[in-house]
């Protein structure tokens, strides 16, 4: 396989869980949010017998360049942990070992889940949109499970002139010597999306296509409101586009994904402090970690900047 396209699926790592919430975001203004939370990106965990407190922060993993921030209070509680906790462990990403798990079965190819007319319309876009030559499309992204092309369009709507929070932060814990944890494995993080049904994953791969435009529009939203610090902006949106068959996208890799990370969180903030960077979409909601570590009897207080 091309090393391009090898790179490829080294920076989609990076980006899988949050991207494809991002691209369900529908363009009408939310209404009033029903679990109203204070807005904040950095959340305080303390109380319950905890020795030290720990930070819950919320990244939207990538962004444009010129959007990117974080705060002084930010890096001043970064400081104070030991241990960085993200969703991944960067330096364990085994660049072969996704492109593998990025490709349908042997014995299938995309035209076994569109119909000619999906498969025809899905050329074009890539073909028009991107430059893309037709034997690229034919030889690989053809073979590519339908989430991976998902995330390919995702990237292309950020741009190339971004920075990535993880790396930034990767690259603080080195200046700070902070030791680095991942709540779960590449593995299992792929596994979670194994978990949607092909067919589902396609159904939202035409979608995204048909509203390309409006995908762009969407993640303009969602980065102002990410720069407000608005996480009853973006849960509502996630409440209200998840509905019907789309709804097992929440389920899986946000709410099941949540209560997992829960169950690792605990023994390590008991251990040291840390600094726990997900996805804010992982933040809110009645399934969020901030409700979740809440019910267990931790006091989880927002930080400002």
């Amino acid at each position: 396989m091309p090393n391009k396209t090898q790179n490829m699926f080294q920076r989609i790592s990076i980006f899988l869980l949050l991207f494809c919430s991002v691209q369900m975001l529908i363009a009408n203004s939310p209404t009033a949010p029903k679990n109203n939370i204070e807005n904040a990106l950095m959340w305080k965990i303390s109380g319950n017998n905890l020795k030290q407190n720990s930070y819950l922060f919320g990244t939207i993993h990538a962004i444009p360049i010129d959007d990117y921030f974080i705060g002084k209070n930010t890096i001043k509680k970064f400081k104070e942990c030991t241990n960085l906790v993200m969703e991944m462990d960067l330096v364990q990403l085994d660049e072969m070992k996704i492109a593998n798990l990025s490709l349908l079965p042997e014995d299938k190819t995309i035209l076994d889940y569109l119909s000619p007319k999906e498969y025809d319309d899905l050329e074009n876009f890539l073909i028009n949109q991107f430059g893309m030559s037709k034997a690229m499309f034919e030889n690989v992204y053809s073979r590519l499970k339908p989430f991976f092309v998902d995330q390919f369009i995702m990237m292309s709507i950020i741009g190339d002139n971004k920075k990535v929070y993880e790396e930034e932060l990767n690259l603080l814990a080195n200046d700070y010597h902070l030791t680095k944890t991942g709540l779960e494995t590449i593995e299992e993080q792929l596994q979670a999306i194994e978990n949607i049904p092909l067919e589902i994953q396609y159904k939202n791969l035409i979608k995204g296509i048909d509203d390309y435009e409006a995908q762009k529009s969407n993640y303009t939203k969602m980065v102002s409101a990410y720069k407000k610090q608005d996480l009853n902006f973006l849960n509502e949106q996630f409440e209200s586009e998840f509905s019907d068959d789309m709804r097992i996208y929440k389920t899986t890799l946000l709410d099941q994904r949540n209560k997992k990370w829960v169950d690792k969180i605990i023994p390590m903030i008991e251990k040291e402090a840390c600094f726990i960077a997900v996805g804010a979409g992982h933040l809110s909601g009645d399934s969020g970690l901030i409700k979740l570590l809440q019910q267990l009897g931790y006091q989880v207080t927002p930080e400002k900047k």
